[in-house]
């Protein structure tokens, strides 16, 4: 075998694992040390600029149990995202 055999080889085998890659992953976030029970409104933003102009990408209302919620999403594409919780303590449901 070649050295450029070895070499091309070798580029193959890596261009086959980076196809395999995936290109998502599982984002999980836990609010913790709640003292109420009122549900926890939890969003995700493409970006930190977007939390105060936009609505969120997507949005979830977690229940809180034992002091703490949590937000699982599955298949989210790898990036910079940024994250908003926030609790009405009086159930109000406002954002």
């Amino acid at each position: 075998m070649t050295a450029k055999t070895i070499v091309a080889a070798i580029l193959l085998s890596f261009s086959a694992a980076a196809l395999a890659a995936p290109d998502s992953g599982t984002l999980s976030v836990e609010v913790t040390g709640l003292s109420s029970v009122a549900p926890v409104h939890l969003g995700l933003w493409d970006s930190a600029d977007a939390v105060l102009s936009s609505k969120p990408a997507t949005a979830h209302t977690a229940s809180v149990e034992d002091g703490t919620a949590s937000w699982t999403l599955k298949n989210v594409p790898y990036g910079t995202y940024a994250v908003a919780a926030w609790q009405d303590l009086q159930w109000q449901r406002r954002a």
